[in-house]
């Protein structure tokens, strides 16, 4: 799954997300026609490289900037314009969503800094913030992020809105500095971010945005393209042992097939020497949960033990997938284990391999070494795709 990662540690503005994405990979070909389903007019939108102050690398470092040019001024629009205006769009069904839910922050905390919702939105309600907002959100759905993490963000000196819409949330002041976030990317973060670290991800690209001021602080925004790592396949088992010293070699036979037909998951019988100096045998079986009373009605019946232990315990396995390759012409069964979504194992198994051994009049350990050789070339031809 891929995710997303915004550092807002410096700050946080509409633009500089937005060029966060372009530069982490986003083709603003591709963002410009998305904007085009929004039936506005009257502006140009365009990216460029600029440098910024960087105090943490001793040197400025360059990022990206994303530019919307108006051909006219602006005088802002009302909540039921702007409503109306992305409903009407081609947009997405669910980038309509989360773009009226942004602008339904920003109308909530600006309902209660002007005690009633203004009749107009002088700076969120003006075509380059609704073009940031709506860049934003499309922005994510084509890089492919389905889930989004965020830093805690710096908002300098917030604006009364910023600090309505973050409310609950994590942030930092800073009265030293001037306002580093804006109500346009605090809305855009408490609708599309879960603010807290992100899970380890296999990182795939990062990009850099920055806005109009050139300061002596950094004013960059920095976000990560990542996709997760898959988890280790685990699940909770009971491990039954007991010790065994006065019980005949032939009668484990007996033991073991009725607790493979009991199901349990696998067992081991280990030699040791037990407390009255003679040899014995521990027998432990890994059984699920369900299954604990038909075992231990087996290991009474069949063994001489009075007693067992029991313990519950992760188990963390392999993803399993049987295939086939081709051994002699025949058909040799493999086992593909993967860990965190690579191939790690193929093993042949070994009743095919007893098969063609027989039929084939072959030693076992030669069909066995060729069957082998198969399932490497079928492991590498895995990791190839991927």
């Amino acid at each position: 799954m891929k995710i997303g990662y915004i550092d807002a540690g410096c700050g946080a503005s509409g633009d500089m997300i937005v060029a966060s994405l372009l530069d982490a990979g986003l083709p603003i070909a591709r963002l410009k026609k998305e904007l085009t389903k929004v039936p506005l007019a009257g502006y140009r939108v365009s990216e460029k490289l600029e440098e910024r102050n960087d105090p943490r690398i001793g040197h400025p470092r360059p990022a990206r900037r994303f530019l919307v040019e108006l051909s006219q001024k602006e005088h802002g629009r009302s909540l039921r314009e702007i409503v109306s205006l992305i409903k009407k769009s081609g947009l997405d069904a669910l980038d309509k969503e989360k773009i009226l839910a942004i602008f339904q922050r920003l109308a909530a905390a600006e309902t209660k800094v002007h005690g009633t919702l203004p009749d107009h939105f002088h700076q969120v309600g003006e075509i380059d913030s609704i073009i940031d907002i709506v860049a934003a959100v499309v922005g994510f759905r084509i890089l492919g992020v389905k889930k989004l993490y965020c830093s805690t963000p710096n908002l300098g000196s917030p604006a009364p809105a910023t600090s309505l819409i973050l409310k609950n949330l994590n942030v930092r002041i800073d009265a030293d500095q001037p306002e580093c976030t804006t109500p346009t990317a605090a809305a855009i973060l408490a609708e599309l971010t879960s603010f807290q670290a992100a899970p380890p991800f296999n990182l795939l690209s990062v990009g850099y945005g920055t806005g109009s001021r050139n300061e002596p602080a950094p004013n960059i925004l920095s976000f990560f393209l990542g996709e997760t790592v898959p988890a280790a396949k685990q699940d909770r088992v009971l491990v039954i042992e007991t010790n065994l010293d006065d019980m005949p070699p032939f009668a484990y036979e007996k033991i073991f097939q009725d607790l493979q037909k009991a199901g349990i998951l696998d067992f081991i019988l280990t030699p040791g020497l037990m407390k009255k100096n003679r040899l014995g045998q521990k027998l432990e079986i890994m059984t699920k949960k369900e299954d604990l009373d038909k075992v231990l009605k087996i290991i009474f019946r069949e063994t001489s033990t009075f007693g067992v232990r029991v313990r519950e315990t992760d188990r963390i396995i392999l993803e399993r997938e049987f295939k086939e390759v081709n051994a002699r012409n025949h058909r040799v069964a493999v086992k593909v284990g993967r860990y965190q979504g690579k191939v790690v194992k193929v093993n042949p198994e070994y009743e095919d391999i007893k098969r063609i051994a027989e039929t084939e009049d072959l030693p076992l350990l030669q069909v066995m070494d060729e069957a082998k050789v198969a399932c490497l070339s079928f492991k590498r031809t895995r990791h190839s795709r991927g």
